[in-house]
């Protein structure tokens, strides 16, 4: 038995070899609904529930607790967020709510491409916005997000962010406040990373942020936002 990866992509690279031989694989965190495929990833097995159910939590929640109609949807590119983000889209259609896509957003971006995919939520029909990215990915669109006056406490938007952004606050965090959040991006880009936020500048942008995160019972929660 193989034990592992964390993630989904590598899990399915992975995969390629391991089903070839019959090899189980167990991943402890991968979630990505593509994984489900019995057929392509056979000998695949996992602990956690595929992310078509945190879809549907997360449309479910839109529609019956909040109410809301639309949503505009912006997500990663890696196998983890594009695969929730495209059963989000299933969930929400069955819900009646009307979905708006963004360009999906590379793990290491150029902040060109991060502008432009950030650029079409100010011109969208709603000012609810759905977001499904890897930690480090959530940083780089709400840092580019925050710099268009699309999000924060006061920007008349509300972000609905899924579980590896609760999971993983204080990294978010410390993205969000870095002077230089990716090198790699830097030299890849003509333009500079969107402005860095101060602590203050973070903790006031939270506030009315909406975050789904796993729970194995429904007591107190507030340890998950201690960092905030």
């Amino acid at each position: 038995v193989v034990l592992g990866p964390a993630s989904s992509g590598p899990s399915m690279n992975a995969q390629l070899i391991l089903k070839t031989y019959n090899v189980p694989q167990l991943s402890y965190s991968a979630t990505s609904p593509t994984l489900s495929d019995t057929l392509e990833y056979e000998s695949f097995f996992r602990t956690p529930p595929s992310d078509a159910f945190q879809g549907l939590a997360c449309a479910d929640v839109m529609k019956n607790v909040f109410g809301w109609d639309s949503v505009l949807v912006i997500h990663g590119a890696d196998s983890y967020s594009s695969g929730g983000a495209d059963a989000f889209i299933d969930a929400a259609a069955t819900y009646g709510i009307t979905t708006y896509a963004m360009p999906a957003v590379n793990e290491q971006p150029t902040w060109e491409d991060l502008t432009t995919s950030v650029n079409g939520i100010a011109s969208s029909n709603t000012r609810i916005v759905f977001l499904m990215a890897q930690a480090s990915t959530t940083a780089f669109i709400l840092r580019e997000a925050y710099a268009q006056g699309v999000f924060g406490a006061d920007s008349g938007y509300v972000w609905f962010i899924t579980d590896a952004f609760t999971n993983n606050m204080a990294g978010v965090k410390a993205s969000m406040t870095s002077d230089d959040p990716c090198p790699d991006c830097d030299a890849a880009s003509t333009k500079a990373a969107p402005a860095a936020l101060t602590d203050a500048e973070c903790d006031a942008a939270m506030k009315g942020t909406v975050g789904m995160s796993q729970v194995s019972d429904f007591g107190d929660m507030s340890s998950l936002y201690a960092d905030w």
